[in-house]
């Protein structure tokens, strides 16, 4: 459970972010920029994932008696920051896509495959030491294992880094931001 959702909230972020551009009908408003639109559908989905998330902790305590999370502002930041994470990823590729349009259906294997790469179905206590080095550059399978040790105490993740997280998020988010103003003048067609 500290997995699959969280992932869902960075996997329904990057679709939105990177897809905001499709919505040409509000661009017929010269004071409406594609901007504008990111910024709109990053609100909606944030809302909306985070609703949705909470139901799902406050039903599995409820209905699954599952015992509640130890730290509860450590599992809310660790699901933002994916939420985040997803949607300075979606900003990036929505910017870049008016130079390589193919770049979105070229990243869909790599979103597929990233629920088998960001610790979801497994955790990182699982794997084999030596394959940790590897499996750390993913900065989604910190945050996710950062959940993990937010719900469980007893369980001590040897990755989980919130810091990491936050700069590979900041990172993408200004790339994101440069790479838009610099290819606002573009046609998004």
């Amino acid at each position: 459970f500290t997995g699959y959702p969280i992932w869902f909230g960075f996997f329904g972020m990057w679709g939105a972010i990177a897809g905001a551009d499709r919505d040409t009908s509000m661009l017929m408003f010269p004071q409406v920029t594609v901007l504008d639109l990111i910024i709109s559908n990053f609100v909606l989905e944030f809302a909306t994932a985070t609703v949705v998330y909470l139901i799902m902790v406050v039903g599995v305590i409820l209905i699954g008696r599952a015992q509640p999370p130890d730290d509860m502002m450590g599992l809310m930041f660790a699901f933002c920051a994916c939420v985040w994470l997803g949607g300075a990823v979606g900003l990036t590729i929505c910017s870049l896509k008016r130079f390589v349009p193919m770049i979105e259906q070229w990243m869909t294997p790599v979103r597929r495959m990233g629920i088998f790469i960001s610790g979801v179905i497994f955790t990182a206590a699982s794997l084999p030491s030596w394959m940790l080095p590897y499996v750390s550059w993913n900065p989604l399978f910190r945050a996710i294992e950062g959940a993990r040790v937010c719900w469980y105490p007893s369980y001590q993740s040897p990755i989980a880094d919130p810091g990491y997280v936050f700069l590979i998020g900041f990172c993408f988010t200004a790339f994101g931001i440069v790479a838009e103003r610099l290819t606002r003048r573009y046609s998004t067609e």
